[in-house]
């Protein structure tokens, strides 16, 4: 029998295999509480984070910028094998929808922090293939459900008629700006700016009501002391406080005021004015709502959109601007290739038995065609060569300035200097019969 030491006595016996802890543990019912705002916990903060994005010009720029960039770059089928390329080629082009209208979907996680997809299968020539992939509205979340360790079993969303619809997550594609924490929700690009969104939007409403206020003036009525005394249900009272609250400069204005006066004062009993404010503001609430705006724009890693607003910017600014914001879209454009891979293609292609392979994202940065340019023709005019006579390259410079490629291109070479032609032979002479000669 093996001895057994004081040391190995000492170590403890440890199930490596089995996993101890949970992924999310702030969970009450089917909300959870990941956020210690209130209003971005579960539906309300989908609510929260979808008015964000359509109220808000800043945000709703920056959102339109990241979809009309992402919608410009191609997508393409990498595989070894060429039946796989040819397979996975026909499932993206067969599909009920665009392939396009699905990326653009599947970027409703920047609003979100998630964007879920049902996996829809079809049956062709005994195969299985995509037939779409159908969006499920962050709204319509009713809860997640998830495992005792804390991952992910099944979608569960609202039906038309209010009944919970469970989709296992075996048949979901589902998309998370963050994966580290383990969260459902991932996180929202929008949430590092909630305060910066909300403290605007306050600030624009209060400012809204200041210079309606200082264009028409506030409303003064004056009364009889009883008539104010009387309070809400008298009819007097509730007549002048409904002009008064609705007093406005458009095209219904006007007043119909009594003009009764004190018998014995002779002065009027009913009186209308206007207060005028007594002078500007010290603070300037304008340029408050500019620096939220700037803050929320710099958190989503988008300074350049208020670029030249405010007579300020140049290209020199603008450019690694622009670069850095591009390079953030490329890493989600990464995330978003790395999970449609894990969780759709590669069951796809084992359902199918084929051999791996993967739909891959092109280039998003743009192309700047002078330096390019530039570049060849000083490596040119260094002596050295970039397109061979057959025109190889030229293909992919002629991608990048958007045209289409052109099959068949045969440079001429100057360095080669053509061989002279050799003189062509002369036809031989007939041969002459020879001469006999005569006999003397």
């Amino acid at each position: 029998m093996p001895v057994v030491t004081t040391r190995e006595q000492s170590i403890p016996k440890i199930n490596t295999g089995a996993e101890l802890g949970v992924i999310n543990p702030r969970r009450v019912g089917a909300t959870l509480y990941e956020d210690f705002i209130p209003q971005l916990r579960g539906r309300k903060a989908a609510q929260t984070y979808e008015e964000m994005a359509y109220n808000d010009a800043t945000i709703g720029a920056i959102l339109y910028a990241v979809e009309q960039l992402v919608r410009q770059v191609q997508w393409t089928v990498d595989s070894e094998d060429e039946r796989t390329t040819e397979f996975l080629a026909d499932n993206i082009e067969n599909l009920e929808h665009s392939w396009d209208d699905f990326i653009s979907a599947a970027l409703s996680q920047i609003v979100f922090g998630w964007a879920v997809f049902e996996v829809c299968y079809d049956r062709i020539d005994a195969q299985l293939v995509w037939k779409k992939f159908a969006f499920r509205a962050q709204p319509s979340l009713h809860e997640w459900k998830l495992d005792e360790a804390g991952n992910l079993e099944a979608f569960v969303q609202t039906g038309r008629e209010g009944k919970p619809i469970e989709i296992p997550v075996e048949k979901l594609v589902h998309f998370r700006t963050s994966t580290a924490e383990g969260r459902p929700e991932g996180r929202s690009w929008l949430r590092r700016c909630y305060r910066s969104w909300y403290m605007k939007k306050r600030v624009e409403d209060i400012t809204a009501i200041g210079i309606e206020r200082d264009l028409n003036g506030v409303p003064v009525a004056l009364m009889p002391a009883e008539v104010l005394n009387a309070g809400p249900g008298d009819d007097t009272y509730d007549t002048i406080k409904a002009i008064v609250t609705g007093l406005k400069v458009d095209e219904l204005q006007g007043v119909m005021f009594p003009s009764d006066v004190d018998p014995d004062t002779n002065e009027k009993l009913f009186e209308l004015s206007l207060l005028a404010s007594p002078g500007r503001s010290k603070t300037d609430s304008l340029q408050f709502i500019r620096t939220q705006a700037q803050d929320i724009a710099a958190v989503m890693l988008a300074q350049f959109i208020g670029l030249g607003r405010d007579a300020v910017g140049s290209r020199a600014l603008a450019e690694p601007q622009q670069e850095l914001f591009q390079t953030a879209l490329g890493a989600l454009l990464d995330s978003i290739e790395e999970q449609f891979h894990r969780q759709a293609t590669v069951p796809l292609l084992a359902l199918n038995g084929l051999e791996s392979g993967r739909i891959k994202h092109g280039e998003l940065r743009d192309v700047d065609l002078d330096g390019i340019g530039n570049f060849i023709l000083r490596v040119s005019q260094a002596g050295g060569e970039f397109f061979g006579p057959d025109g190889e390259g030229m293909d992919e410079m002629r991608e990048m300035a958007g045209l289409q490629p052109q099959e068949s291109m045969v440079l001429e070479d100057e360095n080669v200097e053509e061989e002279p032609e050799e003189p062509a032979e002369p036809p031989a002479e007939p041969e002459e019969p020879p001469v006999e000669e005569e006999e003397p």
